[in-house]
This record gives C-alpha cells, structure tokens and sequence, in this order.
C-alpha cells in the first residue's frame, strides 16, 4: 500500500473496545463479530455433539515404504495372496474436495502394532528395503530411522488404538484448506495424517460442516495462514474443530439436511460437472433458519462466502 491514508479511508471501520475481548482480538466489521456471536449461541459445540470425536489420520513415519501404488500393491498380491489383509486404499488430504473424494490409486500398507509380519512375506521383504530409515531411534536426533517409539520396524509408526473408526462409516476433512471440505467415506479408506475422521453416517452434520453458514463461521474463527477472505488457508485441526457450533434440529429438519447431504454427495461423487445449484440453495436456507439467522445475517453470508474452491 503505496497511500495509507487512502486505503484507511476506503477499507477502515470502527471497531468497539467491547469488541476486542482478552481472549483475543478478531479485527474484522463488527457486523461479522456480530453474526458470529449469533451462530455461536444458536448451536452446541461439536466436541459435544459428537458421541465419540474427531480423530486425526495416519502418521506412518516414513510414506516412502508404507505408502504405495496400485503395481506395487498388484506386485505383492501375485507374490503373496495374503498381503491384500493389510494393504488398504487411502485418501490424502489433497484427494478430499468439496462434496466428493479424488482418490488417487494409492493404498497404505496399514502394518499397525501388534501384526505379526511373518505371516506375511512379500511385504516383509518390501519393508526391508527401508529398514535403516524405518528402525525406531534410540533418541531424537540420532541419526537415521524414525522418532523413537515403542512400535516395531514394520510397524506404522503411530498406535493408532483408534484404527476401527477407519472400517465404519465417517466424515473427512483436510486439516488445512481455503475452505472446509468434507465428505462421508462408505468405502473404508484410510486416511493420512493431513485428514481428521469423524466416526458416524451423519448426513446432518456433513451438510452443516459444508454449508454457507459454517464457511463464514470458519473463515471468522479458525486460524489463518494468510486472509481467508482473500483465499488464505485456515487451519480446521480437532482442537480448533471441537468449538464449531452445532445447530440442534428437529427430526424433519434432520432427515431433510441429511438427505439433501447425501444427494449432493452422490451427484458430485458420479459427475464433477453435476449441477447441484437447486440442492445447496435449499440446504443452505435450512441451515439459516436453523442458526436464526434473519435477511441482513444472510445478505452478510452471501456477500462473504460463496468462494469455492475445486
């Protein structure tokens, strides 16, 4: 900015002292303050919504080895039928788009504690060819191999005590992103460590998590990488998550979202090019009444979201 005083003129506003808590300032138009004060009262936090909670993907220490391609899965299965028991199709957090999965063709060797790798040659011989750098250190810093840890050198380097939520159904999510992108995974993926889980088939919450409403939400409460309202990244990590309010809903409105949710998700999951216009404008005037948001929330909401990213 070449002209302060210019630019203060065109873009500045007031901002109340009651408008910046010690908690922490947000220096946005209090308007924003406002509405976000609204969304905030009109629903539970999901770390309470949630009967279980949110879970973060895979650490495996060392992707070189574990993370693999569809010839080298094929190449393993033809040498030993039984190393399909532990290689598993997995999602990046770059795969996970708005409505709908990109798998890439990747499979995760998912050798989590306590496999017993003698049962299972090909992959033992696989993993072999890493095993200096896949070795736990004595201490950090020691040379070669992964952090050190109580797990095996095959072995995926987190204990993923959690590993059953990634057989049910669920919500992902990249933990960084312009916008949140979420979608419910029926295929059992794995997922890595830039993603985070949510246990359950909860249409309802994926059509709130994907909706207008919480897209303003987030990009007035997540941390930011660089302005969201400019298309910064924000960070959705389980800490910050577990704050988003949750609007409670009675049944109708419940199955409707739901059932909105899983259309949508089912269109743009069988066509990217799917128009899907009609379905996200109805679902997005739910969600509005579900947060009480009235015509100047909702002219705020359109004026500030609606930036989708592909």
């Amino acid at each position: 900015v070449t002209d302060l005083g210019g630019f203060m003129e065109k873009n500045g506003f007031a901002m109340p002292v009651a408008d910046l808590p010690d908690k922490g300032w947000s220096l946005v138009e209090p308007a924003l303050l406002r509405l976000r004060g609204k969304i905030e009262a009109a629903g539970e936090p999901l770390g309470e919504y949630l009967e279980e909670g949110l879970y973060r993907g895979i650490i495996t220490g060392l992707n070189a080895a574990f993370v693999i391609d569809e010839e080298t899965r094929k190449r393993l299965i033809d040498k030993d039928p039984k190393s399909a028991e532990l290689i598993r199709p997995l999602l990046r957090g770059r795969d996970v788009r708005r409505w709908r999965a990109e798998w890439a063709g990747l499979y995760m060797i998912f050798t989590r504690r306590g496999t017993d790798i003698e049962r299972y040659p090909a992959i033992k011989r696989h993993l072999a060819q890493f095993r200096a750098d896949l070795q736990p250190k004595s201490k950090s810093g020691a040379g070669r191999g992964r952090k050190p840890g109580r797990y095996k050198w095959f072995e995926i380097q987190d204990d993923i005590a959690y590993h059953q939520v990634f057989n049910r159904p669920k919500i992902v999510y990249p933990n960084i992103g312009k916008e949140l992108r979420a979608i419910i995974d029926r295929k059992g993926y794995l997922t890595n460590q830039k993603c985070f889980v949510i246990p359950g088939d909860d249409g309802y919450l994926l059509a709130l998590l994907n909706s207008k409403p919480l897209d303003l939400y987030f990009r007035l409460a997540m941390p930011c990488l660089d302005d969201p309202f400019s298309g910064g990244d924000m960070e959705f990590s389980g800490i910050f998550m577990e704050r988003t309010p949750i609007a409670l809903a009675k049944s109708k409105s419940k199955r409707r979202l739901d059932g909105l949710a899983n259309r949508i998700q089912e269109a743009k999951q069988a066509n990217l090019a799917a128009d899907i216009s009609a379905e996200e404008r109805e679902l997005n005037r739910i969600v509005c009444d579900l947060y009480g948001l009235d015509a100047t929330d909702i002219a705020l909401v359109e004026q500030n979201t609606g930036r989708c990213y592909p």
